[in-house]
Parts: C-alpha cells; structure tokens; sequence
C-alpha cells in the first residue's frame, strides 16, 4: 500500500507543478545558423523530442517551453506538445526562466530543465518531486560527479567542509582550483514558483552579462532556505548537447556502444 499511497501524492502534486525547458539558445558552439540547437538531431530524432517524450512520461502532458534564436521553428515543430514563450534578448537562463511567469502563474512548483539534455528518465523527475516534498525544500535539483566536467562546460557545486551547498560556480568563471571539483550541476531543478519570482529579480547580471539562473542556488542559502540536492549516478543522464563531440557520444549511447567517458 505504501508505494500507492507515494504515487497518489506524487500524482496529486503534479497538477501544481509544471515543467519549463529552456530552449532559447542558439547553439554557437555547434555552428547553427539554419536552426537551433533543440533542433539537431540525434539519429534523426530532434533532441527536444527526447526531452517533450521524458515529461510526458513523468505526467507532464504539455509543458512551457521558452524560445528565442529561430524559435518559431520549434513552436512550428512542436505545434500543441508545448506552450511556448519568447526570449527575446538572450540573456541568460535566469531572465529566459523570467519570461514564462505568466504561463506559470497557477503553478505551486516548477521544474526546469535545459532543452539540450535529451536523455533525462522520467523516473528521475518523479524522484526529484517526491525528495523535494519530502524534505520541504524551497529548491531541489540535481547534481552530478563527473571525471570531466569542464568535457560539458557544466557549473560546480560549492559546499563547505560540513557539505552544506554554498552555490554554483559557472564554468567560464570558475578559477583553476574550482574546475577541479567534480561534483557538477546537469542542470535540473524543482524549486518553489513564488519564491521564484522574488529571487529572480534580485540575480545581478554577471561578467559576460548575463543573469544566471544558478544564482538562485546562493540566494537560498543566504535567505536560509531549504536546499535539496538528489545524486544521478546514471551519467549518460546528464549529457548535454553543445559541440559535435556531444552529439556524437549522444549517438554512441542510443546505439549502446561503449565510450570512453564516464562518471564516477
């Protein structure tokens, strides 16, 4: 019965939770011009339909998607599988986030993914939702140890000598010493929608002037808010599409052959 009774409120929670992929990139490390990057294929297979096949399996029937560079080719490819918003300057993944507050107005929750991760499991999804009730969390996500993660260009996750989380750290602004930690962020979070909004209009734009989601990770712990962090060990999970090197080991791992990349 207990199992049950877990899937009754996982169902029930999920009418207030909605999903929010970012799909507003434009993909410059894979040279798109014609299309965006949610666009490529993998096998012949758009990798935003991994992403749109993953939600709705988890039970969400029609998630938010924010689009930008070329985006009415994606809202012309995704017809009614989505709801989709503009990004219209790209300025970072905390102001693409920003741009879906009217979509996500009736929401309790939402989860966010990045619309270049195609190989998410939905059972990770469930199992996000059911932690982040669990503990009570205000933001949950996912977090991953990777041998190379400078390989994705992925943030790392700062904590402190007890391993509470502290932040993220973005790549292309990490120091030497901070690229060496391995514990990374895929990019996958739960986080609460009105504490949401009130924190994302506190990011300041960064160095290379963007405003990063990520930052919601430091104004949590510094508000005292409750942080959930769930473990993938599953690394082709986190693959995420940026260069041809990334597309071509996304095909070796739906043919199932071997790479030489792994995660501890």
């Amino acid at each position: 019965m207990e199992p049950l009774f877990f899937l009754f409120k996982i169902i029930k929670a999920m009418k207030n939770i909605q999903a929010l992929v970012l799909a507003a990139g434009k993909g410059t490390r894979l040279n798109a011009k014609s299309k965006p990057k949610v666009l490529f294929t993998i096998l012949g297979k758009p990798i935003i339909d991994y992403i749109i096949k993953s939600l709705n399996e988890a039970g969400f029937e029609k998630p938010v998607v924010v689009v930008g560079f070329k985006g009415k080719l994606v809202q012309d490819y995704l017809k009614n599988k989505a709801t989709c918003v503009w990004q219209k300057r790209q300025l970072g993944t905390g102001h693409a986030v920003m741009q879906a507050k009217k979509a996500l107005q009736d929401t309790d929750a939402v989860l966010i993914i990045y619309g270049d991760m195609p190989f998410w499991h939905p059972e990770t999804f469930k199992r996000l939702i059911k932690s982040h009730q669990k503990t009570g969390a205000t933001l949950s996500m996912a977090t991953a140890i990777l041998d190379k993660p400078s390989f994705f260009q992925y943030g790392r996750i700062l904590r402190d000598k007890k391993g509470n989380v502290l932040g993220i750290i973005e790549e292309k602004e990490a120091s030497e010493k901070e690229k060496k930690i391995k514990e990374s962020n895929p990019g996958c979070y739960l986080v609460k929608t009105d504490w949401l909004w009130q924190t994302l209009s506190k990011i300041k734009k960064s160095y290379s002037g963007e405003y990063y989601l990520t930052d919601i990770l430091g104004l949590a712990v510094a508000q005292g808010q409750k942080i959930n962090t769930l473990p993938i060990k599953d690394w082709k999970q986190v693959v995420g599409i940026n260069t041809k090197e990334h597309l071509s080991l996304a095909e070796e791992i739906i043919k199932g052959k071997k790479s030489n990349y792994t995660c501890k």
